[in-house]
C-alpha cells in the first residue's frame, strides 16, 4: 500500500461527489470521493490528510509526460525490481518519496523496464483514498 501525508488545497463538490486536490511535498494528487465537506468533517481546505492507494492500482509508462485522461501523473526513476513468474514489484523514487507498483511480468518485459529507467506512474482519481491524519 502506498501512503503519503499531504494537505488539502482544493475541493470541488457536485451533489454527493467531491474532487479533492492534495499536495504531497511538490506533487499534486486528485481524488474523487463520494462525500462532501458537509458530510465528512476532515474535508476542509488546509486540512492534513493521508492519501492511500494500492500498489496494484499504479500504471507505469515510459517517458516524462503522457497525454491521457489520468490526472495523477508522477515522474520517477525505477530503483528496484522484484521479478516473479506472473507479477513483478517495481519501486520508484519520486520527488516526495518511494512509490511501489505491482504489474504483470509480461508488462515489465514489454516496457523493458530496468533500474534507473525514467518512468511515469499513473493513478486514477477514483483509486486514491483519503483519510484523516
Amino acid at each position: 500500500m502506498n501512503k503519503y501525508k499531504g494537505k488539502i488545497i482544493e475541493i470541488k463538490t457536485d451533489k454527493a461527489f467531491s474532487l479533492v486536490t492534495v499536495v504531497v511535498k511538490d506533487q499534486y494528487f486528485k481524488s474523487i470521493i463520494i462525500d462532501s465537506p458537509s458530510t465528512l468533517d476532515f474535508l476542509k481546505i488546509n486540512h492534513d490528510v493521508e492519501i492511500v492507494f494500492k500498489e496494484t492500482e499504479v500504471i507505469l509508462a515510459l517517458g516524462k509526460q503522457v497525454s491521457i485522461s489520468t490526472e495523477n501523473q508522477i515522474n520517477g526513476v525505477v530503483t528496484l525490481i522484484e521479478r516473479s513468474e506472473i507479477l513483478s514489484r517495481v519501486s520508484v523514487k519520486t520527488s516526495f518519496g518511494d512509490l511501489n507498483a505491482i504489474i504483470t511480468t509480461s508488462s515489465l518485459d514489454l516496457l523493458k523496464l530496468e533500474t534507473h529507467c525514467e518512468i511515469i506512474a499513473l493513478v486514477k482519481t477514483n483509486e486514491i483514498m483519503l483519510r484523516e491524519c
